[in-house]
């Protein structure tokens, strides 16, 4: 069962609507009945007369029996206990809210319809629950309708990875649950969020693991863009690699560009050529050229196979010779093949130094005869070797 509950919606967004019941996880208390369905222009209140002159000051032709439904509906939502939302019109969150008492006036001098935030019906349904005392959640239709109903976490906190699910709002911004009650959420100062008051010193992402913060971005990006972020911080025993993304690009989509460490906005770059004389270099550029962009693939062993997606089926391969004049190459091929697999080891940092599994020891080098002539070469790795580390960064 769902831990939260959709109690009002804008019944001008009917496609959004349609999308978003479609997911058979989605929990509404919502009731529309549109002309020619059961209820609709029917007049119901049970303790006198109808609920339109409460909610319109005046009888509809449409009825008021979908507020009886309603309101049976959110009985049911407070029994389970259900975190309640209100979802307004895009960019207008929190307006359009009146008194359950004002209702009748405002209908009869036709303001209820006024494009504030709220539809007619909705301004009812508010201002009940302000009248009740139930406590609910303000979202934007935007936000509901952009969000990931699902998350994949690569972390190497191994009790926080894994698939997590969204579970409702908090300072307006979506909550997710993951395995071993962990919980990705955004925590902000207005708030006195401790993360954000405490550990980040600004409003950001944390994920929550058994009862302590283990990983924080701050930042003020939505959930769906921290995809490839790099700053994370870390604690209580998690350590890199930190991935989230709304797809499990890990087995599947994803494609990575690899920056040097040591040449800022210096790409491991194939080339334009046939990559059958293709050989990998260290070329300027912004990251977006296919020749800079390398899917990865996760294998069982935790090693990765870094495919060029400007050579489809050609590898990053680290070749059968001898060490000395080891020039790394893209080659087509098995993947299978040790020489094109690779070990990521992740530095404190967040960057990254991918050592060869065909030569242990053996690290992709991007310092040789300066960045913009320079190949890749596959050499011996010193203690934090700027020319042996990385950036990889997931690209859309």
């Amino acid at each position: 069962e769902s831990s939260y509950c959709i109690v009002s919606f804008p019944g001008k967004y009917a496609a959004e609507w349609d999308k978003m019941v479609e997911d058979a996880s989605v929990s509404t208390a919502c009731v529309f009945l549109p002309p020619g369905s059961v209820g609709f222009g029917q007049h119901s209140n049970p303790t006198g007369r109808c609920y339109c002159y409460d909610l319109y000051g005046e009888q509809k032709d449409w009825g008021c029996e979908w507020f009886v439904l309603w309101k049976r509906n959110l009985e049911q939502v407070r029994c389970q206990e259900q975190q309640l939302i209100v979802v307004y019109q895009e960019g207008k969150v929190g307006q359009g809210e009146v008194n359950w008492d004002d209702l009748p006036e405002l209908g009869r001098e036709g303001k209820l319809w006024e494009n504030d935030g709220l539809g007619a019906s909705q301004k009812g349904e508010v201002a009940w629950l302000k009248k009740i005392g139930l406590e609910f959640q303000r979202v934007d239709i935007s936000t509901l309708s952009e969000i990931p109903t699902k998350l994949v976490v690569k972390c190497g906190f191994e009790a926080a990875k894994g698939m997590y699910l969204f579970n409702g709002f908090r300072n307006e911004q979506p909550i997710y649950r993951g395995p071993n009650d962990s919980e990705l959420c955004y925590e902000v100062q207005s708030a006195a969020d401790w993360a954000a008051c405490k550990w980040l010193r600004g409003n950001g992402w944390t994920i929550s693991q058994g009862g302590h913060h283990r990983y924080g971005l701050k930042t003020a990006l939505p959930i769906e863009r921290i995809r490839g972020e790099v700053g994370w911080q870390m604690r209580m025993g998690a350590t890199y690699p930190i991935f989230v993304s709304a797809e499990d690009f890990w087995m599947s989509t994803g494609t990575f560009n690899l920056e040097s460490a040591r040449c800022s906005q210096h790409f491991l770059n194939v080339g334009t050529e046939d990559p059958c004389s293709g050989v990998a270099c260290i070329c300027p550029g912004n990251g977006t050229e296919a020749s800079s962009l390398w899917k990865i693939h996760w294998r069982a062993d935790g090693s990765v196979n870094l495919e060029s997606i400007q050579w489809r089926g050609y590898y990053l391969n680290a070749g059968k010779g001898e060490l000395g004049d080891s020039t790394v190459s893209v080659t087509t091929g098995n993947p299978d093949e040790t020489g094109a697999m690779w070990k990521i080891h992740w530095g404190c940092d967040g960057s990254a130094k991918l050592e060869s599994m065909q030569w242990t020891g053996q690290y992709l080098d991007a310092k040789a005869c300066g960045p913009s002539q320079g190949k890749a070469f596959l050499t011996k790795c010193y203690f934090e070797a700027a020319w042996a580390r990385w950036t990889l960064r997931l690209f859309p």
